[in-house]
């Protein structure tokens, strides 16, 4: 989904609302559809930036440093917290390569 990254760096506030609000509505049709199989998804990003947008006047449009989430869905949660690089080994993980 890359509607935040985009529209993120206009720094244009309701213009990001809109795409996270049309994000979270089709994460959520994908969750109930992993919900109903025996499959696993991962959802995570490569960076943040649409929860740090400054002000109207003053927008930030670069990408920020703060943390992002790694959500699992149909599976159980092996780590609290960790770096991007170890997403790969935590997908190998559960592949079971």
């Amino acid at each position: 989904y890359a509607n935040c990254d985009l529209v993120g760096h206009t720094g244009e506030i309701e213009a990001v609302k809109t795409a996270v609000e049309t994000v979270d509505r089709n994460i959520g049709r994908l969750v109930e559809k992993l919900e109903e199989t025996d499959y696993v998804g991962l959802i995570t990003s490569d960076h943040g930036n649409c929860e740090d947008l400054g002000t109207q006047e003053k927008p930030k449009t670069s990408h920020t440093l703060n943390p992002v989430p790694l959500i699992g869905i149909g599976v159980e949660p092996e780590i609290e917290k960790g770096e991007l690089w170890e997403v790969e080994k935590i997908i190998e993980g559960y592949l079971k390569i």
